[in-house]
């Protein structure tokens, strides 16, 4: 029996994945991220700046305290992150250790708590709200159903999804801190989704 798929493939390299991360604040040169710690992020974008070649791209905030906080997102080619300068918007990063391997999960929300963007490399659906998260088994495929829409999204694909409040662009591939060479992801079921309305 087949599922029901009411998404469309969207054509991208298998490597154009997405990604969220918090860089150093300015003028500082390390970040201190501890496995199973979860920091949380509430701030006003102050700048965007584009990344060059292979950097991520990254909005600077000012978040609660008036501290200056950076965070760093990659989005395929072509698309846009729906913020701009004077929003307020919420970021979420974590560093989790899946048996002996390392996987980071971000997310980051408009200020309405809307889904922009998220990268997950445990799989945790925690970092796709709204989303429901399922694999099956008969594929191997990442099934993402939201608002009635369903997508079966296979290993590397991508896959683009409309629902009722909002299209979405979806991969079942690891976000971009995780694509090391070498790097065992077997038993991980990894996602990453954007927003582009």
């Amino acid at each position: 029996m087949s599922r029901r798929d009411d998404s469309t493939p969207v054509d991208l390299p298998s490597d154009a994945s997405l990604d969220v991360a918090e860089l150093p604040a300015p003028g500082t040169s390390t970040l201190a991220v501890m496995p199973g710690t979860t920091r949380e992020i509430h701030g006003q974008v102050t700048g965007i700046k584009s990344g060059l070649l292979d950097q991520p791209s990254y909005l600077e905030l000012k978040d609660r305290s008036g501290a200056p906080r950076r965070i760093a997102f990659r989005i395929p080619p072509g698309y846009v992150l729906g913020v701009m300068v004077g929003d307020q918007v919420t970021a979420k990063v974590r560093l989790e250790v899946v048996g002996k391997r390392p996987a980071t999960d971000g997310l980051l929300l408009d200020g309405r708590g809307h889904l922009l963007l998220a990268a997950s490399g445990s799989g945790d659906d925690d970092f796709a709200p709204g989303f429901r998260l399922e694999r099956d088994g008969a594929s191997n495929a990442l099934v993402f159903s939201r608002a009635g829409a369903t997508a079966v999204v296979q290993q590397g694909d991508w896959r683009r999804l409309s629902t009722k409040d909002g299209e979405f662009l979806l991969t079942s591939s690891p976000p971009r801190s995780m694509a090391i060479p070498g790097l065992d992801t077997a038993g991980a079921f990894p996602y990453c989704i954007l927003r582009i309305t």
